[in-house]
Protein backbone atom coordinates (compact mmCIF):
# COMPACT_ATOMS: atom_id res chain seq x y z
CA UNK A 1 0.00 0.00 0.00
CA UNK A 2 1.02 3.92 -1.30
CA UNK A 3 0.69 6.27 1.86
CA UNK A 4 0.44 10.30 1.18
CA UNK A 5 3.33 11.54 2.82
CA UNK A 6 2.34 14.96 1.96
CA UNK A 7 2.07 16.31 5.60
CA UNK A 8 5.98 14.67 6.83
CA UNK A 9 7.49 16.42 3.83
CA UNK A 10 5.95 20.32 4.71
CA UNK A 11 7.89 21.63 8.03
CA UNK A 12 5.35 23.76 9.29
CA UNK A 13 5.90 27.29 10.27
CA UNK A 14 5.07 28.81 14.10
CA UNK A 15 2.33 31.00 12.85
CA UNK A 16 0.97 27.43 11.75
CA UNK A 17 1.48 25.78 14.90
CA UNK A 18 -0.28 28.96 16.74
CA UNK A 19 -3.17 28.37 14.56
CA UNK A 20 -3.21 24.76 15.59
CA UNK A 21 -5.38 23.87 18.52
CA UNK A 22 -3.33 21.10 20.06
CA UNK A 23 -0.28 22.87 19.76
CA UNK A 24 -1.68 26.03 21.13
CA UNK A 25 -2.37 24.04 24.19
CA UNK A 26 1.50 22.39 24.57
CA UNK A 27 2.61 26.11 24.03
CA UNK A 28 0.61 27.48 26.82
CA UNK A 29 1.36 24.44 29.03
CA UNK A 30 5.16 24.81 28.32
CA UNK A 31 4.80 28.62 29.39
CA UNK A 32 3.01 28.29 32.65
CA UNK A 33 6.16 25.41 33.38
CA UNK A 34 8.91 28.14 32.31
CA UNK A 35 7.05 30.82 34.44
CA UNK A 36 6.91 29.10 37.40
CA UNK A 37 10.43 28.11 36.58
CA UNK A 38 11.41 31.72 36.58
CA UNK A 39 9.34 33.26 39.20
CA UNK A 40 11.04 30.06 41.50
CA UNK A 41 14.90 30.76 40.67
CA UNK A 42 14.84 34.64 40.31
CA UNK A 43 12.87 34.78 43.66
CA UNK A 44 15.36 32.88 45.72
CA UNK A 45 18.36 35.42 45.85
CA UNK A 46 15.67 38.49 45.88
CA UNK A 47 14.08 36.68 49.17
CA UNK A 48 17.63 35.91 50.47
CA UNK A 49 18.65 39.30 50.26
CA UNK A 50 15.27 40.51 51.93
CA UNK A 51 15.96 38.51 54.88
CA UNK A 52 19.38 38.53 55.22
CA UNK A 53 21.11 41.60 53.33
CA UNK A 54 24.57 41.38 55.01
CA UNK A 55 24.58 37.53 53.03
CA UNK A 56 24.21 38.91 50.06
CA UNK A 57 25.60 43.05 49.60
CA UNK A 58 25.34 44.91 46.32
CA UNK A 59 28.07 43.28 44.32
CA UNK A 60 27.12 39.63 44.95
CA UNK A 61 23.43 40.34 44.90
CA UNK A 62 24.02 41.81 41.09
CA UNK A 63 26.37 38.78 40.42
CA UNK A 64 23.84 36.35 41.65
CA UNK A 65 20.81 38.09 39.74
CA UNK A 66 22.75 38.19 35.89
CA UNK A 67 23.64 34.74 36.43
CA UNK A 68 20.56 33.79 37.48
CA UNK A 69 18.36 35.84 34.58
CA UNK A 70 21.08 33.70 31.96
CA UNK A 71 20.12 30.87 33.38
CA UNK A 72 16.16 31.70 32.93
CA UNK A 73 16.55 33.25 29.48
CA UNK A 74 18.68 30.04 28.81
CA UNK A 75 16.29 27.34 30.17
CA UNK A 76 13.66 29.31 28.46
CA UNK A 77 14.74 28.55 25.16
CA UNK A 78 15.77 25.00 25.37
CA UNK A 79 11.99 24.92 26.63
CA UNK A 80 10.99 26.55 23.66
CA UNK A 81 12.89 24.50 21.24
CA UNK A 82 11.98 21.63 22.17
CA UNK A 83 7.99 22.56 22.71
CA UNK A 84 8.34 23.53 18.64
CA UNK A 85 9.62 20.18 18.21
CA UNK A 86 7.16 18.17 19.93
CA UNK A 87 4.22 20.42 18.42
CA UNK A 88 5.89 19.79 14.72
CA UNK A 89 6.27 16.51 14.90
CA UNK A 90 2.81 16.10 16.83
CA UNK A 91 1.13 18.30 13.82
CA UNK A 92 3.09 16.31 11.14
CA UNK A 93 1.25 13.06 12.65
CA UNK A 94 -1.95 14.12 13.10
CA UNK A 95 -1.87 15.59 9.18
CA UNK A 96 -0.32 11.89 7.95
CA UNK A 97 -2.80 10.15 9.92
CA UNK A 98 -5.86 11.96 8.70
CA UNK A 99 -4.33 11.77 5.03
CA UNK A 100 -4.51 8.48 5.36
CA UNK A 101 -7.28 7.19 6.90
CA UNK A 102 -5.15 6.42 10.10
CA UNK A 103 -5.98 5.78 13.67
CA UNK A 104 -3.59 7.48 16.02
CA UNK A 105 -3.08 4.37 19.23
CA UNK A 106 -3.23 4.84 22.99
CA UNK A 107 0.13 4.73 24.70
CA UNK A 108 -1.68 2.13 27.14
CA UNK A 109 -2.59 -0.43 23.45
CA UNK A 110 0.10 -2.97 23.81
CA UNK A 111 -1.93 -6.26 25.40
CA UNK A 112 -3.26 -7.20 22.52
CA UNK A 113 0.01 -7.34 21.04
CA UNK A 114 1.87 -11.23 20.99
CA UNK A 115 5.40 -10.04 19.54
CA UNK A 116 8.21 -11.15 21.90
CA UNK A 117 9.07 -7.32 22.77
CA UNK A 118 5.41 -6.58 23.91
CA UNK A 119 6.13 -9.64 26.40
CA UNK A 120 8.99 -8.67 28.28
CA UNK A 121 8.42 -8.41 32.34
CA UNK A 122 8.70 -4.62 33.15
CA UNK A 123 7.84 -1.68 35.66
CA UNK A 124 6.31 0.53 33.17
CA UNK A 125 5.67 0.43 29.44
CA UNK A 126 4.19 1.89 26.44
CA UNK A 127 3.73 2.78 22.65
CA UNK A 128 5.25 5.93 21.57
CA UNK A 129 3.30 7.96 18.20
CA UNK A 130 1.81 4.33 17.41
CA UNK A 131 -0.24 4.75 14.34
CA UNK A 132 -2.48 1.78 13.06
CA UNK A 133 -4.20 1.69 8.97
CA UNK A 134 -7.63 0.23 9.38
CA UNK A 135 -7.98 1.42 5.67
CA UNK A 136 -9.07 -1.87 4.14
CA UNK A 137 -6.14 -2.51 2.30
CA UNK A 138 -4.73 -6.14 1.68
CA UNK A 139 -2.23 -6.22 5.22
CA UNK A 140 -3.51 -4.20 8.22
CA UNK A 141 -0.37 -2.83 9.42
CA UNK A 142 0.70 -0.93 12.67
CA UNK A 143 3.84 0.94 13.71
CA UNK A 144 5.46 2.93 16.33
CA UNK A 145 7.78 3.37 18.84
CA UNK A 146 7.31 0.82 22.30
CA UNK A 147 9.51 1.14 25.81
CA UNK A 148 9.72 -0.60 28.48
CA UNK A 149 11.52 -0.17 31.79
CA UNK A 150 13.14 -3.15 33.56
CA UNK A 151 14.32 -2.50 37.16
CA UNK A 152 17.93 -3.24 38.19
CA UNK A 153 19.82 -3.28 41.09
CA UNK A 154 19.90 0.62 41.61
CA UNK A 155 17.91 2.25 38.51
CA UNK A 156 15.48 1.14 36.29
CA UNK A 157 16.85 -0.41 32.57
CA UNK A 158 14.77 1.50 29.81
CA UNK A 159 14.79 0.14 26.56
CA UNK A 160 13.07 1.04 23.02
CA UNK A 161 11.90 -0.52 19.79
CA UNK A 162 10.50 0.65 16.63
CA UNK A 163 8.12 -1.87 14.96
CA UNK A 164 5.92 -2.68 12.89
CA UNK A 165 3.09 -5.79 12.64
CA UNK A 166 1.70 -7.10 9.11
CA UNK A 167 -1.49 -8.62 9.26
CA UNK A 168 -1.27 -12.43 7.81
CA UNK A 169 -4.25 -13.99 6.10
CA UNK A 170 -3.85 -17.03 7.96
CA UNK A 171 -2.74 -18.71 11.35
CA UNK A 172 1.57 -19.66 11.17
CA UNK A 173 3.80 -21.10 13.32
CA UNK A 174 5.64 -19.39 15.76
CA UNK A 175 9.09 -18.17 14.09
CA UNK A 176 11.56 -16.07 15.55
CA UNK A 177 14.69 -14.74 13.50
CA UNK A 178 17.64 -12.86 15.35
CA UNK A 179 19.52 -10.77 12.77
CA UNK A 180 22.89 -11.09 13.62
CA UNK A 181 24.38 -7.99 11.97
CA UNK A 182 22.12 -5.62 15.20
CA UNK A 183 23.32 -8.01 17.90
CA UNK A 184 26.23 -5.00 18.73
CA UNK A 185 23.26 -2.99 19.80
CA UNK A 186 21.15 -5.51 20.69
CA UNK A 187 22.93 -6.36 24.50
CA UNK A 188 19.83 -7.09 26.00
CA UNK A 189 18.94 -10.45 25.73
CA UNK A 190 15.75 -10.37 24.40
CA UNK A 191 16.23 -12.04 21.75
CA UNK A 192 19.14 -14.91 21.70
CA UNK A 193 19.70 -15.45 25.25
CA UNK A 194 15.64 -16.63 25.81
CA UNK A 195 15.75 -19.65 24.05
CA UNK A 196 17.21 -23.04 24.65
CA UNK A 197 19.46 -24.04 22.04
CA UNK A 198 17.28 -27.00 20.73
CA UNK A 199 14.58 -24.48 19.63
CA UNK A 200 17.28 -22.96 17.22
CA UNK A 201 16.85 -24.21 13.56
CA UNK A 202 19.87 -24.23 10.92
CA UNK A 203 19.07 -23.56 7.18
CA UNK A 204 21.15 -24.05 3.86
CA UNK A 205 23.42 -21.44 2.27
CA UNK A 206 24.58 -18.43 3.97
CA UNK A 207 21.56 -17.93 5.83
CA UNK A 208 23.01 -18.87 9.20
CA UNK A 209 25.81 -16.30 8.74
CA UNK A 210 23.39 -13.72 9.06
CA UNK A 211 20.09 -15.21 10.81
CA UNK A 212 19.24 -17.37 14.09
CA UNK A 213 15.86 -18.72 13.72
CA UNK A 214 13.82 -20.35 16.18
CA UNK A 215 10.81 -22.27 15.89
CA UNK A 216 9.46 -24.97 18.28
CA UNK A 217 9.95 -28.27 19.01
CA UNK A 218 7.68 -30.59 16.21
CA UNK A 219 7.91 -27.63 13.66
CA UNK A 220 10.97 -27.75 12.43
CA UNK A 221 9.56 -29.07 8.58
CA UNK A 222 7.10 -26.39 8.95
CA UNK A 223 9.75 -23.70 8.78
CA UNK A 224 11.74 -25.43 6.24
CA UNK A 225 8.21 -25.20 4.08
CA UNK A 226 7.74 -21.75 4.69
CA UNK A 227 11.72 -20.62 4.40
CA UNK A 228 12.41 -22.02 0.81
CA UNK A 229 15.66 -20.44 -0.70
CA UNK A 230 13.55 -18.04 -2.74
CA UNK A 231 12.20 -16.77 0.71
CA UNK A 232 15.63 -16.76 2.67
CA UNK A 233 17.10 -14.69 -0.58
CA UNK A 234 14.44 -11.83 0.04
CA UNK A 235 15.10 -11.98 3.76
CA UNK A 236 18.56 -11.70 2.83
CA UNK A 237 18.70 -8.83 0.38
CA UNK A 238 16.21 -6.51 2.65
CA UNK A 239 15.87 -7.31 6.43
CA UNK A 240 19.71 -8.07 7.85
CA UNK A 241 19.28 -4.90 10.54
CA UNK A 242 16.04 -6.12 11.37
CA UNK A 243 14.69 -8.99 13.88
CA UNK A 244 11.00 -10.53 12.43
CA UNK A 245 8.69 -12.46 14.27
CA UNK A 246 5.58 -14.52 12.74
CA UNK A 247 3.36 -15.36 15.62
CA UNK A 248 -0.31 -16.34 14.78
CA UNK A 249 -1.70 -14.23 11.84
CA UNK A 250 0.77 -11.20 12.80
CA UNK A 251 4.15 -10.76 11.18
CA UNK A 252 6.56 -8.08 13.61
CA UNK A 253 9.51 -6.33 12.08
CA UNK A 254 11.32 -4.52 14.87
CA UNK A 255 14.90 -3.15 15.73
CA UNK A 256 15.98 -1.74 18.90
CA UNK A 257 15.97 2.09 19.44
CA UNK A 258 13.78 5.19 19.26
CA UNK A 259 13.11 6.38 15.52
CA UNK A 260 11.80 9.41 14.49
CA UNK A 261 8.79 7.88 12.24
CA UNK A 262 7.23 10.53 11.20
CA UNK A 263 9.86 10.97 8.64
CA UNK A 264 9.27 10.08 5.41
CA UNK A 265 13.11 9.47 4.83
CA UNK A 266 12.36 6.64 7.92
CA UNK A 267 8.96 5.24 7.43
CA UNK A 268 8.77 4.99 3.73
CA UNK A 269 11.70 2.28 3.82
CA UNK A 270 10.49 0.73 6.88
CA UNK A 271 7.03 0.34 5.68
CA UNK A 272 8.63 -1.10 2.44
CA UNK A 273 10.50 -3.76 3.90
CA UNK A 274 7.79 -5.06 6.14
CA UNK A 275 5.34 -5.54 3.27
CA UNK A 276 7.71 -7.14 0.73
CA UNK A 277 8.62 -9.93 3.87
CA UNK A 278 5.04 -10.20 4.24
CA UNK A 279 3.95 -10.11 0.52
CA UNK A 280 6.12 -13.29 0.29
CA UNK A 281 5.37 -15.32 3.43
CA UNK A 282 1.71 -14.78 2.40
CA UNK A 283 2.74 -16.36 -0.84
CA UNK A 284 5.03 -18.77 -0.28
CA UNK A 285 1.99 -20.21 3.02
CA UNK A 286 -0.73 -19.79 0.68
CA UNK A 287 -0.95 -23.88 0.70
CA UNK A 288 0.16 -24.18 4.32
CA UNK A 289 -2.07 -25.71 7.16
CA UNK A 290 -1.91 -27.22 10.20
CA UNK A 291 -4.10 -29.53 12.24
CA UNK A 292 -3.10 -27.28 14.98
CA UNK A 293 -3.35 -24.24 13.18
CA UNK A 294 -5.86 -22.18 15.69
CA UNK A 295 -3.91 -23.42 19.20
CA UNK A 296 -0.10 -22.84 17.32
CA UNK A 297 2.65 -23.93 19.85
CA UNK A 298 5.01 -20.85 20.97
CA UNK A 299 8.41 -20.61 21.36
CA UNK A 300 8.96 -21.82 24.75
CA UNK A 301 11.37 -19.15 27.07
CA UNK A 302 13.46 -20.34 29.50
CA UNK A 303 12.26 -19.99 32.94
CA UNK A 304 14.09 -17.94 34.52
CA UNK A 305 15.91 -16.50 31.41
CA UNK A 306 19.07 -18.04 31.37
CA UNK A 307 20.94 -15.29 30.96
CA UNK A 308 20.74 -11.68 32.80
CA UNK A 309 19.79 -8.33 31.14
CA UNK A 310 23.17 -6.32 30.65
CA UNK A 311 22.48 -2.70 31.87
CA UNK A 312 22.53 -0.39 29.85
CA UNK A 313 23.32 3.87 31.21
CA UNK A 314 21.18 5.76 30.89
CA UNK A 315 21.48 9.03 28.68
CA UNK A 316 21.24 12.00 30.75
CA UNK A 317 20.46 15.32 28.74
CA UNK A 318 23.43 17.28 28.34
CA UNK A 319 21.38 20.60 27.98
CA UNK A 320 20.55 19.97 31.98
CA UNK A 321 23.93 19.12 32.86
CA UNK A 322 24.88 22.60 31.40
CA UNK A 323 21.95 24.60 32.83
CA UNK A 324 23.29 22.69 36.79
CA UNK A 325 27.13 24.05 35.24
CA UNK A 326 25.89 27.20 35.35
CA UNK A 327 24.28 27.39 38.92
CA UNK A 328 27.17 26.00 39.95
CA UNK A 329 29.76 28.59 38.48
CA UNK A 330 27.28 31.38 39.57
CA UNK A 331 27.35 29.89 43.00
CA UNK A 332 31.45 29.97 43.06
CA UNK A 333 31.64 33.33 41.19
CA UNK A 334 29.65 35.18 44.24
CA UNK A 335 31.30 32.88 47.33
CA UNK A 336 34.90 34.66 45.66
CA UNK A 337 33.18 38.08 45.18
CA UNK A 338 31.81 37.91 48.13
CA UNK A 339 35.33 37.52 49.88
Amino acid sequence: MKYDYTSLDHTPTINELWRDSDSKVLFKKVGVSIAVAIVFFIGIPVVAHSIAPAMLDGTVFLTVMIFTIAICFLTTYLASVDAIQNARSSYKRRGFVKENNLVMIANDDYDRHTGIIFKQPSTSRGIVNGVRDKSGSEHVTEFGNYTYAQRGSREDTIYWYTYICVDLPKQLPHILLDAKKNDGANRSGVIRDQFSPDQQLSLEGDFNEHFSLYTPKGYEQDALYLFTPDVMQVFLEISLAYDVEIIGNKLYLFHIGKSDLMTKAVLEPLLDVAYTLAKKVTYQSRNYSDSHATNIRPLTSRSPVAVQLERKNQKVNPKLIFVILLMIAAGIASFYLKQ
